[in-house]
Order: C-alpha cells, then structure tokens, then sequence
C-alpha cells in the first residue's frame, strides 16, 4: 500500500457526506427538480439538476444546489429571463423557502429551503455550443459531459482535490481567489483518472502548460493556442467549447502554488495538507 493511500482514506471519512446529509440534500435536489419541472412545463421549458450534486462531487459544507430551467432559442433574451424569475419565484415558495433575485450575465432566483441553498437559473436550450448566448447557456453542456466522462467511482477524487486547493486557499475561480473551479477540479480528473495522478501531472507543469483532453488540437497548434490565451498560466480546454480556456481565472501565484504543494505531498503525504492547522491568537 503506497504511503498516500492510508492518508487520502482517512481524509476522505472528513469530506465524504454523511448518509443523512445525502439523503437530505438528494431528496429534496429530487423534490425541487419535481416542483420546478412541473412550473415549467407551462412554459414550455424544461428543468435539469445542475453543478456538483449532479455528478456527486459535492463537499459536505456544501449545503447548495442549482436548478436550470431551460427555454427554447426562439425565445426572446427578455420574456426568458422575466419567466425564468416567475417560474424560480413560484418553485422557491412550493418548497416553502425564502427567494430572493440575484444578478449575474442574467437575473435568477436565489433561495433558501430547509437549511439548503437553492438556485434557480434560467438559460437557452441549445443545440450546439456555437450558438451560446450567454455564459450560463454553457452548463447544461458541462452537466452532460461530466455526467458522461467522469465515473462516479472517480468522485471521491474529486473530493480530495478540491478539499487540498481550498486547505491552500485557491479553491475558487472568483477574482478574490484566482484559483480552481470545481469544474476545472472534475476536469482534472477525467484528464489524469485519479488525484494522485493530477498532482504527479501538476508537478511537470509549465507555465503556459496546454491540457486538451478532447484532443480538438495538434502539437503544432499549441504555439498559436498560448499566444490566443496570452499571459493565461494554464491553458485547459473546455471540452464542449475548443474557443475557451476553463482555467483562465487561475492566477500565477495560485499555478506555482498547487505545483509546489503537489510536490510536497508527493514526498511527504500528510492529512495535515488538507486540513491546515489554525493558528492559535497569542495569550499573554
């Protein structure tokens, strides 16, 4: 038994759910996609569970889920967004929950239900990525790739990756953290099948590394691809849409940073990487 495995097991009896928080967070995920599929049906658009619940990737302090509703392109950008906030509002209060709107590229409702944080997101059903019209159409084509591409043997890996970038502050794709989204972190996995594998591959990284797990280019391609993502760290290709670099957000800071903790772990495993000791305030 390799030196990792006795910690990576032990790590993850911390960031496995529990039996009770997945039968809460699955059963009402379920009841939340039932209510919202029925509301919008009426409209003639359809609902889809969405993010880490749907691939079980999801982290046990995680008490959230996104519910997609997705309306025909013919739909003008407006009418969508308006009944997208209709149809959240009228799903949030079935499940006796508080709705709030949020904004993001499009307004979407935001929503508490038993504890659980629910979002409710409208967006363009598409047949193809080249039509996107917003960022947010994108999901429901991560949501069928993941789901597609990553075993749900490999979600415990996933898990132990994500836990190790946030005990090191880059978990995250938003500009305070700069670091690693869990789709980027579901990604890794599907390109190197296993954690351990992504960080022995993290730590051969180069700056301007190119990952492309579709295969969409050529080596000869890959000068051209860094000069199109110029001063990007890490070049990870969406796999439903060869245009966009995954890991753009990523900063090289955080790049140098995950090699150098890879590196560590990789010659001196400890459960400590992934839960880092608080500091204790000094007591005269």
């Amino acid at each position: 038994m390799a030196k990792h495995d006795k910690v990576l097991k032990e790590v993850l009896k911390k960031v496995r759910p529990t039996k009770e928080q997945r039968r809460k967070i699955e059963g009402l995920s379920r009841k939340a996609l039932a209510v919202t599929s029925k509301i919008a049906k009426r409209h003639n658009a359809k609902a889809i569970l969405a993010g880490s619940i749907t691939r079980d990737t999801w982290m046990p302090d995680k008490n959230e889920f996104d519910v997609f509703v997705l309306f025909p392109e013919s739909l003008k950008e407006k009418k969508m967004e308006s009944l997208g906030l209709q149809i959240g509002k009228a799903a949030i209060s079935k499940l006796k929950g508080e709705a709030v709107v949020e904004y993001a590229e499009h307004p979407y409702v935001s929503g508490k239900a038993d504890g659980v944080g629910i979002d409710v997101v409208p967006c363009f059903e598409l047949s193809s990525t080249e039509k996107l019209k917003s960022a947010v159409d994108r999901t429901p084509f991560h949501v069928k790739y993941i789901e597609k591409n990553l075993p749900f043997r490999l979600s415990d890996d996933v898990r132990l990756l994500k836990q190790f970038l946030a005990a090191h502050g880059i978990y995250g794709a938003d500009a305070k953290t700069e670091g690693f989204s869990g789709y980027v972190c579901e990604l890794l996995i599907v390109a190197y099948k296993s954690f351990i594998n992504a960080l022995k591959a993290a730590v051969n990284w180069q700056a301007g590394e190119i990952v492309d797990i579709e295969k969409f280019y050529s080596k000869d391609d890959y000068a051209k691809l860094r000069e199109n993502f110029k001063n990007q760290i890490l070049v990870l290709i969406d796999p439903i849409d060869k245009n966009r670099n995954t890991a753009a957000a990523l900063s090289s800071k955080n790049f140098f940073k995950f090699k150098k903790y890879a590196q560590e772990f990789m010659a001196n495993p400890s459960s400590e990487m992934f839960f880092p000791q608080e500091l204790q305030p000094i007591t005269h």
